[in-house]
């Protein structure tokens, strides 16, 4: 029996603290504004980004984008995610022999995003002859940071050229390709640069060095790639 039935019980009480630092309404104590702590939390994030990716997905489909051949899971045997492929028609290949393959990683600033957004761009490369896959990444609202997304980045690339001869393309023609975020994502893979050991915000609102004259690295905070 409750000595102070005006009190919540202690586990009652707990579970709500829990649910309101989930959803970041700690925020205006910090002085932000109160909106700003549900829109960006995981909870809300998570489930707005599912509902943007089968919208995205419906919408891109009623306009004649080329849905995915399949959807499989990557892993590493630490990373783990979603990717869809998009196969090349038979005509736009040479019979029998490796595909180049495009790994392309979604826009969205780190915290949201989709890989249905990579449909257009995929469709396009298929209808090219290389196999395309778009790829899910870990977001930063999943506590890990960049350096998850990074680490996923990584996963997808190694399991792609681990399942070369299964999915018939060539391992040393491996490109990486992505919009804003993802297009960093494939500068770092192209650059070949390890895991950052401490936290850090991966040159977030700024530009990469342009390309030495001739040269052909480089590429701006919009996009980037190349191969790998």
């Amino acid at each position: 029996r409750n000595p102070c039935p005006m009190l919540l019980p202690v586990p009652t009480i707990a579970s709500l603290l829990a649910a309101a630092l989930a959803l970041n309404l700690h925020y205006v104590l910090l002085g932000r504004p109160f909106l700003e702590g549900p829109l960006t939390s995981r909870p809300v994030l998570a489930a707005g980004n599912a509902a943007v990716g089968k919208l995205v997905r419906r919408t891109l489909t009623r306009e004649g984008v080329p849905e995915p051949d399949r959807t499989e899971t990557y892993s590493d045997g630490t990373s783990s995610g979603r990717v869809d492929i998009y196969e090349p028609e038979a005509e736009s290949v040479s019979l029998g022999e490796p595909r180049t393959a495009i790994v392309y990683f979604h826009s969205g600033a780190f915290i949201a995003g989709h890989r249905s957004f990579g449909a257009g761009v995929c469709g396009f490369f298929a209808s090219h002859g290389a196999v395309c896959l778009s790829a899910s990444c870990r977001l930063t609202n999943s506590g890990d940071g960049v350096a998850g997304c990074i680490q996923d980045a990584w996963a997808v690339l190694r399991w792609t050229r681990a399942n070369a001869g299964r999915l018939n393309i060539n391992p040393s023609r491996v490109v990486v390709a992505g919009d804003s975020a993802g297009g960093l994502l494939a500068t770092w893979l192209r650059l070949g640069l390890p895991l950052p050991r401490l936290p850090c915000s991966l040159l977030l609102g700024q530009d990469l060095p342009p390309p030495a004259e001739g040269g052909r690295g480089g590429g701006g905070g919009g996009g980037g790639g190349g191969g790998a």
